[in-house]
């Protein structure tokens, strides 16, 4: 009788810890999936950056010319 109740709470316990995997799983993927939307949006504002930044550079370049 005691074994047959420590065989059940085993698979209970080993279901349980399963769920708990894919769940853990689930949730990297959508932290990840986001880490590299964030990255892309930083990345295109660096490039809007440095093109403003060029910009300005050629600008102080003709005022000093003169």
């Amino acid at each position: 009788m005691e074994l047959e109740i420590i065989k059940i709470l085993l698979g209970v316990v080993g279901s349980l810890l399963g769920v708990l995997t894919l769940l853990i799983g689930w949730v990297g993927i959508r932290i990840h999936a986001r880490l590299d939307s964030i990255s892309q949006s930083l990345q295109a504002i660096e490039h809007d950056l440095r093109e403003d930044l060029s910009g300005l550079d050629r600008r102080l370049v003709r005022l000093e010319s003169r």
